[in-house]
């Protein structure tokens, strides 16, 4: 939901924005029922509990991260909620800053389709994938997340 926060903040107040970096992040409307988007969350629950060792060491508080959204079923209504109802197709057009979208390659819970579009509407955009089936893809893969974020940076300096 940060991202479309980030995008509705670019749309209204496109002078402030000089670049935007943007992942997995919601703005346009999903199509799913409430038992598809707590399906969903625990997709992503199980997918957590199921993490390698070696992964969950990179990310050790994405588990428990997980587990306290599954906890909160009011907090699970209300993002539903938000993601069926949020729709910023009117406003994309006005985001004039270069606006860079990174995806999960795999991610299921804002699906893939939802980037791709938004790249389409956005008048100054970039769309790519990264390797790995997670929403949260961030979490698990902090140095891809962290190079993205540094020649973003750079690109701004040019």
């Amino acid at each position: 939901m940060g991202g479309g926060l980030s995008l509705a903040y670019a749309a209204k107040f496109p002078d402030q924005i000089k670049r935007l970096m943007i992942c997995d992040a919601s703005g346009l409307p999903l199509q799913r029922s409430l038992l598809q988007w707590i399906k969903a969350y625990m997709d992503m629950h199980n997918q957590a509990s199921n993490l390698p060792d070696e992964v969950r060491s990179k990310a050790p508080g994405y588990t428990s991260m997980i587990k306290e959204m599954i906890k909160n079923p009011l907090g699970v209504y209300k993002a539903w909620r938000i993601s069926a109802q949020e729709n910023l197709e009117s406003v994309l057009s006005s985001v004039i800053a270069p606006t860079k979208i990174l995806w999960g390659s795999e991610d299921h819970f804002i699906p893939i389709d939802i980037g791709k579009r938004m790249a389409k509407m956005l008048p100054n955009a970039t769309f790519n994938t990264v390797p790995n089936p997670s929403h949260f893809w961030y979490y698990l893969e902090p140095k891809i997340f962290a190079e993205q974020v540094l020649a973003t940076l750079a690109e701004e300096s040019n």
